[in-house]
């Protein structure tokens, strides 16, 4: 990821210690494993239990976005989610497209460290 498009730079994301170690993947359309990376951390920093509520603040910013712009796509609603859902459900609804995999990485930074005014 040469250019940021990000709301906060990634080295710039809260540490957290990690509760669990699954691996995700729905962001490897980006080639930068380390920026990447923190975003997975983030995500397995919570309970695996608090993973819906990072999937639903996201849908929900997703639908707010979809208001704006309809060529971005709703994400699928859920509500039963495992870590393996959740990562490929996010990893379908990406599919190829950096502009959705931005609104993910936008949204997870946002459910960690909110910014106002947004």
């Amino acid at each position: 990821m040469n250019q940021f498009v990000v709301n906060i730079l990634p080295d710039n994301l809260p540490k957290l210690s990690q509760k669990h170690d699954h691996i995700f993947n729905f962001l490897d359309i980006f080639d930068d494993d380390y920026f990447i990376n923190n975003y997975y951390n983030l995500l397995k920093s919570l309970d695996v239990f608090k993973i819906k509520n990072v999937y639903h603040y996201i849908y929900l910013r997703i639908i707010l976005i979809n208001k704006i712009y309809p060529e971005i796509d709703c994400l699928e609603k859920k509500t039963n989610l495992t870590l393996d859902v959740f990562n490929n459900t996010l990893k379908s609804y990406i599919f190829n497209s950096e502009v959705k995999a931005i609104i993910i990485m936008n949204s997870i930074q946002q459910y960690f460290k909110p910014i106002k005014n947004i």
